[in-house]
């Protein structure tokens, strides 16, 4: 019997455990504080601005199931008819836009993003079992938006009705695209107006002096290793976003919490758009191994 216990879901359950070992707001409600002043990226001149549409995608949590015919459309139409768009839309989390040089670790210019996921465990029944929202673009009023709407749809038990299996783990993904008529119409939100900049836009790094996770003792014991696949937002204090942090692969709980505690103390050498410190959302993957001992 394996002594540490396997994550039977990798979003649902990491978000629990995620918000008891991390720090869930602090460092974003003090950031979006500091966002009511002019910050160095406001003085910035954008080169040109585009229109895109922010539209819904629903897919399976598992990147081999598949969703019964229709659910993504009607799905979505019921959403539409409880979502409200933000009235505010902060621009502050930075995405590279190509030609990118990855040797150099920097892209020709940068553009923000929009974006917001939420995993759900839906039932047939029409309700919402679990529930979770991230906002990888800290764009809290659009998260909250999100959210609202999808409450609304399962006190109404208005999920779509599936037969295929008894609860179907969701993830449900809001974000911009800048290619409107590539997104069919019962799946667009909102449209936005997202500016482009020319400037040279270096990735974020982890900071030398950054403290090493510690491995978990239980695993230790247990000669017990894994590999965890993490993305989350880097704010320009170099802080990790809390309410940004998404699990993309881990097996056991004992790495996952201890991951936690350690993105909620790394330091990280922040994005750079031009000279400006900006925000930007990042995938990192981090390997815990036993190291061999000899005989």
């Amino acid at each position: 019997m394996n002594p540490l216990g396997t994550l039977v879901s990798v979003p649902v359950i990491s978000l629990l455990l995620l918000g008891s070992a991390m720090n869930t707001g602090d460092a974003v409600a003090a950031y979006i504080a500091k966002s009511d002043t002019v910050s160095c990226v406001d003085t910035l001149r954008a080169t040109d601005t585009i229109t895109a549409v922010v539209k819904m995608s629903v897919r399976h949590q598992d990147s081999t199931g598949k969703l019964p015919a229709d659910f993504e459309g009607l799905f979505a139409q019921e959403f539409r008819s409880r979502f409200k768009p933000p009235a505010q839309l902060p621009l502050s989390v930075m995405f590279g836009d190509p030609p990118c040089d990855r040797d150099k670790n920097v892209c020709s210019g940068a553009t923000p993003m929009v974006h917001v996921v939420a995993y759900a465990v839906v039932a047939s029944d029409g309700t919402i079992q679990h529930l979770g929202v991230l906002s990888p673009s800290l764009n809290t009023e659009l998260a909250d938006s999100v959210r609202s709407a999808l409450i609304g749809m399962s006190k109404a038990n208005m999920v779509p009705f599936f037969q295929t299996e008894k609860t179907l783990p969701l993830t449900i993904i809001v974000n911009s695209e800048d290619s409107p008529d590539s997104v069919p119409p019962v799946r667009r939100l909102f449209r936005a107006r997202l500016p482009r900049y020319a400037l040279q836009f270096r990735h974020a790094q982890m900071a030398e002096n950054s403290p090493r996770p510690r491995y978990p003792a239980p695993a230790e014991r247990a000669a017990v290793g894994d590999t965890l696949k993490f993305q989350f937002t880097i704010l320009p204090d170099g802080r990790v976003a809390p309410q940004s942090v998404d699990v993309l692969r881990a097996h056991y709980r004992e790495f996952l919490v201890t991951m936690g505690d350690a993105l909620s103390k790394s330091v990280f050498q922040p994005a750079k758009l031009g000279a400006c410190p900006v925000a930007e959302w990042v995938t990192q993957t981090y390997q815990f191994a036993m190291r061999p001992t000899g005989r």
